[in-house]
């Protein structure tokens, strides 16, 4: 089935030559959200020249010992549970969020999406924790973060959690090598140079692993800080408006990129993202509004989700 908004909708079967690197076993990815839960199949295509060399740099990732054990399949890599922020003093509160449940597994693409003010960014900043939360807990990777420290956060986010940005964030005096080793080296991991060269490679700069940021198109810079958000194996990679500073071709270069680590990698990416078209290319879409959940989609099209979005801007004017 192409689309459906029913968590437990399944998509049709994988065809050999977009069968994900798993030998058969199946991924999920589970939202709960009124206390239901479901499981979706894989229905997006990988091209297969660019997913090799990514899973070659994965495999020789997980033979470093400086990468974590593989991921417990059954433990959340996200998990959500009744996570509120209000803002503003007790005479004029504004809440961002109001009782959020999520839950998202490993190998999971989901697209967070919502009208202006309707909480998308205040939830990926207290995701990772850079925007305390009043109440409700969340952990990563089986963890939980909510009760940590501003230190114990920022060790936790550089060894468990990528980072994606529309602007990219690279350091401007450092090149594409040493922008994707940053995350190690401030760790204080040692910095495999073959591997952040590989991890270059898997995202098509190769041969641009040398070059400042100053001297690459908008795209390149969005491959550089997805090679940075996979250096340490994380749990979860968080992007923000990818695509929102590329032109279009480069947009589906990147959502490619973030397909396959997904399908190749055991990836989870969680989107946030204003385009349509971008989040049709997840395998779900959680639409928030004033704070809450709002539903969602599995197998989205780009069609379903400009309606509903167009459904809940007219719902909040």
């Amino acid at each position: 089935m192409r689309q459906g908004s029913s968590p437990t909708a399944r998509a049709g079967p994988v065809s050999r030559h977009h069968r994900p690197s798993m030998r058969g076993r199946r991924r999920q990815v589970s939202f709960e959200h009124r206390r239901e839960s479901g499981e979706v199949g894989l229905r997006l295509p990988v091209r297969w020249s660019s997913a090799h060399r990514v899973r070659r740099a994965f495999l020789r990732s997980v033979n470093s010992s400086h990468t974590r054990t593989k991921k417990d399949t059954m433990t959340p890599a996200l998990e959500v549970r009744g996570v509120s922020r209000t803002f503003g003093g007790p005479a004029a509160p504004v809440t961002a969020l109001d009782g959020i449940d999520l839950t998202l597994f490993n190998g999971s693409f989901t697209a967070v999406m919502g009208p202006s003010g309707s909480g998308k960014s205040t939830l990926l900043n207290s995701v990772v924790g850079l925007e305390a939360v009043d109440s409700g807990t969340i952990r990563i990777g089986g963890r939980e973060i909510t009760g940590m420290n501003e230190r114990q956060l920022a060790e936790f986010r550089r060894a468990h959690v990528g980072m994606v940005f529309q602007d990219f964030q690279l350091m401007p005096y450092l090149t594409a090598a040493e922008n994707v080793g940053l995350p190690l080296r401030l760790a204080g991991r040692r910095v495999d140079d073959e591997r952040v060269r590989e991890l270059l490679e898997a995202v098509g700069l190769g041969g641009r692993a040398d070059h400042m940021p100053s001297e690459l198109s908008g795209g390149q810079q969005q491959r550089v800080s997805i090679a940075r958000a996979l250096v340490t194996g994380p749990d979860v990679i968080l992007a923000d408006e990818p695509t929102g500073s590329l032109d279009s071709q480069s947009a589906v270069e990147i959502l490619d990129l973030l397909v396959s680590c997904v399908n190749n990698l055991d990836a989870t990416v969680v989107m946030v993202t204003h385009d349509p078209a971008a989040a049709a290319r997840a395998e779900a879409v959680v639409f928030l509004v004033d704070g809450q959940i709002d539903g969602s989609l599995v197998n989205p099209t780009a069609d379903i989700v400009a309606s509903r979005l167009a459904h809940l801007g007219r719902r909040v004017a």
